[in-house]
């Protein structure tokens, strides 16, 4: 049986007997609509208005710092206003999900269309941003975005055609990363939870994974918010699949304050949790000084023999959260009164953290970034930053740097002596 997809795209699905074999898909140039987004959708949930505006008080520094990492979509430097586009969930009749596509869904069988964020804004300032990384150009003369899928790119596709309602709990590799997964699939995990205590009928939704198996910290969240006895379905292949449940978070979910408490509250709050929580309650310092562990895209800081030194003396304690399970990291960051450390994905954990508490983080000059300075402003946190020096002439977003030891020193021991408010 073949399916033919309408519209410009040049693309063919074919299906074996047995419903589950594959030979070839090729797609080509799919273009953005929401009108026909809407033509694919059984039924819609918007949460919220359209965009919450977030004043951010603070100085020229910091500013152009969040202007230099964020979109224009997420952060006006003029208004010094942050940005939170609103969620979506959405079932859809037919779509293909890709693996390792930040596109997610194509859904070509009415039109030739990307499903996507729902914000033309959001739509437009993220193929610009990240053009190579989502497989989009934009045409000269133009202007108009589209996606580029090559005609290598799939060796099948897995049919999944029947009534029950499908989820796809990841299918790109940055889900595996620490931040990624907590800011772009877990306030997923949890509006699937919010739906399904609402709708019988996604209360046994089918879990799906497209390509690497679930790690430890992702079966970890899926347990805590579906629990243990949640199967999930994996899958190499992109699927073809009916009723698929799609659900875009809010953009970016670090702006979204309700979001933040939601995921600390479902760690933290509660006797039960605080009961399970103790079981990994560690004698911990309150000043933690977090090593970069077994990360793999660089960015080490190359004298940090000489910086632990430093640290140590001022009453520090270096720890890697490499190994630890969500919980004991939450514990370990609900705890501290300061944190220091080179950018990493541990710094996701300061959604755990109290207010009081401080945050310095280190980066090389190759690469500076707002994201966690708008988290820390989401949470209330005084944030503030170092930055390093490297050997290269033109740093790279991994490159290697040192860190002045005696610089670190001074600032943080003048925040030692004189705690700040929120920077």
């Amino acid at each position: 049986m073949t399916h033919r997809i309408a519209g410009s795209a040049r693309c063919v699905v074919e299906r074996g007997r047995d419903n589950n074999t594959r030979r070839n898909l090729m797609g080509i140039e799919f273009s953005y609509s929401l009108e026909k987004d809407k033509m694919n959708c059984i039924k819609e949930e918007i949460a919220g208005k359209n965009v919450s505006e977030h004043l951010v008080r603070c100085g020229v520094e910091m500013g152009d710092l969040l202007a230099a990492s964020q979109p224009r979509s997420i952060f006006n430097r003029r208004e010094m206003t942050l940005y939170c586009f609103r969620a979506r969930a959405s079932l859809l009749r037919r779509a293909i999900v890709l693996p390792n596509s930040y596109e997610l869904f194509l859904s070509p069988w009415l039109a030739d269309f990307t499903f996507s964020y729902p914000h033309e804004s959001i739509r437009r300032d993220w193929k610009e941003w990240f053009p190579s990384g989502h497989n989009a150009r934009t045409e000269t003369g133009s202007g108009l975005t589209i996606n580029l899928l090559r005609d290598d790119a799939f060796d099948g596709v897995r049919c999944l055609l029947d009534k029950q309602p499908k989820y796809i709990v990841k299918n790109h590799a940055d889900a595996d990363n620490y931040w990624h997964w907590t800011f772009e699939w877990l306030p997923r995990l949890l509006k699937l939870r919010e739906l399904a205590s609402r709708d019988a009928s996604l209360e046994r939704i089918e879990l799906i994974v497209l390509g690497s198996s679930l790690n430890s910290f992702q079966r970890e969240w899926i347990s805590l918010l579906l629990g243990e006895s949640v199967v999930v379905q994996s899958y190499k292949n992109p699927i073809l699949c009916e009723n698929l449940l799609w659900i875009t978070p809010p953009f970016p979910a670090h702006h979204d304050a309700k979001t933040i408490q939601e995921i600390r509250s479902t760690m933290l709050g509660g006797e039960s949790k605080r009961s399970r929580l103790c079981q990994h309650q560690r004698e911990t310092s309150k000043q933690i000084y977090l090593l970069r562990g077994k990360a793999k895209n660089g960015r080490r800081i190359k004298n940090e023999k000489e910086i632990i030194e430093v640290v140590m003396r001022l009453g520090f304690t270096p720890m890697a959260m490499d190994g630890l399970s969500v919980a004991e990291q939450a514990s370990i960051f609900s705890q501290a009164d300061i944190i220091v450390g080179a950018h990493g994905s541990a710094f996701v954990n300061i959604i755990f953290c109290k207010v009081s508490c401080k945050v310095i983080e280190l980066f090389g000059p190759g690469y500076i970034s707002g994201h966690d300075y708008s988290l820390a402003y989401t949470c209330g946190l005084y944030w503030d930053y170092i930055e390093g020096v490297s050997d290269e002439t033109s740093p790279s977003f991994t490159s290697d740097y040192y860190i002045e030891a005696d610089k670190m020193a001074r600032k943080i021991s003048e925040l030692l002596r004189h705690p700040k408010g929120f920077c």
